[in-house]
């Protein structure tokens, strides 16, 4: 006899109870997972307006520079508007993302105010979507930081416009000359840069304050949701349970071994194995519980999986850039094993989210060594991509270019072509004459280096010889001359040391890493950056490491008695005819220090009087100031060689065109045979024009 047949009313009881319980386990379980749901869409609108704020405050910073540059007003415009929308007094545009600006620059959007739209205040959005008040107290120190960066953007706007500022009335006049230039310059100002930096510093502990949050309250949702999931079957397993067992009891065992399956895949679920599956299937009561749990628990692993894939392509793509940032170092020591003139060691350590940092060396010919180190804003493999691009650009300019300045001017020309975000690389770049100690080099923007003499303590060298390389086209760069004598040494750096910080939020600092190096007993420069490894994680402790940590440093050794060459001739004479005999008569009685340059010396000297001469008549027209020319000579190998620098207007004698020497005298046009007989009487003559200089350079091969 069927069991519906002996126990009828409580088969009805036992159905009807299973079915309220049913619905309202799968009741609260919905209203978890709408939880979770609206947790995660707060959270990406709250994260989207911290990128919106980074974005707005990059739009005025871009838009300031631009008018700057150009004068145009519409990029004022531009950057009263990036205002409004942010104050909400502008309707805020559809499509506000980060290629809206570019759109309307490039002109595919219209920027009208057509009473559409959403005006409401970036701060107003964000206390709709419940930002913490420390979020909110960051936010009012960067608009407060803001306005220092405002009142000189403002002095720069006015710049543009012709107006200047009168401290009698606090007011503008409203009439004078444009002056591009003080505009560029106010907004090239380190104080310009280092409100800037703080800006972006607060912003991003703005954005991990907003990520932690929203980061917390989902995990509590989920954790919620856990513990909901538990309570809801641990109850109504209870509750069915006490009627199935009862109605299993007296109709079959089946059913037990049914909620049995449910009962121990709920237990899995709660100790945390999202495989399980209690494979319950029927079109019963208990078939949907099962069918309803599995599916459930089917949707928790689907969001548990795109949170797993998200973490795994960022893990990826940290990985991609630290792979693309190591491999382009050059890492086996020692570099230059048959070089006794110098020694040299670098370190990279990188940081788990790649922070873009690079070093380099290599010898620029046989008695040149050219070493670099960097740092490049950002992180993750658009910043490892740049210091790929500045690193290659690097090496390619200085393995024909002498001049730290030039490569550096030029290395900015190539980054900053098509820079639409504004990354930007600190650059330290240093040429070595191994001959005689002379360093040449170029600060651009990065942290100065320590120099220790022979026998004394190690000493800042706090020179700056431009801005950062990267986000602003055509600025040229200085470089300055350094002497080094055997026994020097050299320490380069990156922020990664100095503001390592510990568990009390300490940086190590520059004082620090002075007092480490002065103290420090090593007689290799390996040891030596070992003893500040060691005293960056001593001071660190259980603190994470926020940024690469890379170290350069260079030990000038000087050339042995035997190996030593002879002094480089340089002199620099002025733009006068006078001063061209003054010159060849300190070259002769250089060259006269080796018997095969001896009988050279007419050649020499016809040469010298050929190029400076054409240089003075011809190299500065209608410019009557004084200009500097600057000559270098050396016997190398084989050969002697003239270098002769100069300011004058661009010219390169080697593509000149040969004068006919058959034509009679009279009929030859004027010019062209001086440069003629220096090209037919030496081996080699090349040109090549650096930033703003003639280099013309000159063999001529010893008399065996």
């Amino acid at each position: 006899m069927k069991l519906k047949h002996l126990f009828p009313i409580f088969l009805i009881v036992a159905i009807a109870m299973a079915g309220v319980t049913l619905w309202l386990m799968l009741a609260r379980l919905a209203g978890a997972l709408e939880a979770i749901a609206e947790v995660e869409e707060r959270r990406s609108k709250s994260l989207a307006l911290a990128d919106e704020l980074l974005r707005s405050s990059n739009d005025l910073t871009r838009f300031a520079r631009l008018y700057a540059q150009s004068g145009d007003s519409k990029f004022l415009l531009y950057y009263r508007k990036v205002l409004d929308i942010h104050n909400g007094s502008f309707s805020r545009p559809e499509g506000y993302d980060g290629t809206f600006w570019d759109r309307v620059i490039g002109g595919n959007v219209q920027l009208l105010d057509t009473g559409t739209g959403q005006k409401l205040s970036l701060r107003d959005r964000m206390r709709w979507l419940g930002f913490s008040q420390k979020e909110f107290d960051l936010l009012a120190e960067v608009q407060s930081r803001a306005e220092d960066l405002t009142s000189i953007e403002s002095l720069a706007f006015n710049a543009v416009q012709g107006r200047s500022y009168d401290p009698l009335t606090k007011t503008y006049s409203r009439e004078g000359r444009q002056n591009l230039k003080l505009a560029q310059r106010l907004l090239l100002e380190p104080k310009y840069f280092k409100g800037k930096a703080s800006i972006m510093e607060l912003i991003g502990q703005f954005k991990e304050e907003v990520n932690a949050r929203t980061t917390n309250a989902l995990e509590v949702a989920r954790s919620e949701a856990k513990k909901l999931l538990v309570r809801t079957f641990t109850g109504g397993g209870f509750l069915l349970g006490g009627l199935l067992i009862v109605f299993g009891i007296l109709s079959h065992r089946k059913v037990l071994r049914r909620i049995s399956a449910v009962a121990v895949a709920a237990e899995q679920v709660a100790a945390g194995n999202l495989e399980v599956r209690s494979r319950v299937r029927g079109k019963d009561e208990l078939g949907i519980l099962g069918e309803t749990f599995d599916h459930m628990i089917s949707r928790l692993t689907e969001s548990l999986t795109l949170v797993e894939a998200a973490k795994a392509r960022m893990e990826e793509e940290l990985n991609v850039g630290r792979d693309i940032q190591m491999s382009l170092l050059p890492r086996r020591f020692p570099a230059f094993p048959d070089r006794t003139e110098f020694d040299l060691f670098a370190v990279l350590e990188p940081t788990r989210e790649t922070g873009g940092d690079l070093y380099d060396f290599f010898m620029v010919d046989a008695h040149r060594l050219c070493f670099a180190i960097g740092d490049v804003s950002g992180t993750g493999v658009s910043a490892a991509l740049f210091m790929a691009m500045t690193k290659i650009v690097l090496k390619t300019l200085a393995a024909y270019d002498p001049s730290p300045a030039n490569v550096v001017t030029r290395v900015n020309d190539a980054l900053s072509a098509e820079n639409d975000n504004c990354m930007f690389v600190t650059l330290y770049l240093g040429i070595l004459d191994l001959h005689d100690g002379t360093l040449l080099t170029t600060n651009a923007g990065h942290f100065p280096p320590l120099l220790k003499r022979r026998g004394g303590q190690f000493e800042w060298l706090k020179a700056q010889d431009g801005p950062l390389v990267g986000p602003i086209p055509g600025i040229t760069f200085k470089e300055r001359t350094t002497q080094l004598a055997p026994g020097d040494e050299l320490f380069f750096y990156t922020d990664g040391v100095t503001e390592a910080d510990n568990v009390q939020r300490e940086l190590f600092g520059t004082d620090r890493l002075k007092t480490v190096l002065d103290q420090s007993t090593s007689e290799s420069v390996t040891d030596r950056i070992r003893d500040v490894m060691q005293a960056v994680k001593l001071f660190a402790g259980d603190a994470p490491q926020a940024d690469d940590i890379t170290m350069l440093a260079l030990r000038y050794n000087g050339v042995a008695p035997s190996d030593a060459a002879a002094p480089v001739f340089r002199q620099t004479m002025p733009n006068q005819l006078m001063a061209i005999p003054v010159l060849q008569t300190a070259f002769e009685e250089y060259v006269t220090q080796w018997e095969g340059a001896k009988p050279l010396i007419p050649t020499l000297n016809m040469a010298l009087d050929e190029v400076l001469s054409n240089v003075v008549q011809y190299g500065f027209p209608n410019d009557p100031a004084e200009h500097s020319i600057r000559v270098e000579g050396e016997v190398r190998g084989e050969y002697v060689i003239l270098t002769i620098t100069d300011d004058g207007v661009p010219f390169n004698p080697v593509t000149a065109e040969e004068p006919d020497l058959s034509l009679p005298h009279d009929e030859r046009e004027i010019g062209g045979l001086g440069i003629h007989l220096v090209r037919t009487m030496c081996d080699e003559v090349s040109y090549h024009r650096t930033v703003g200089h003639n280099v013309l350079t000159i063999k001529k091969k010893l008399v065996s």
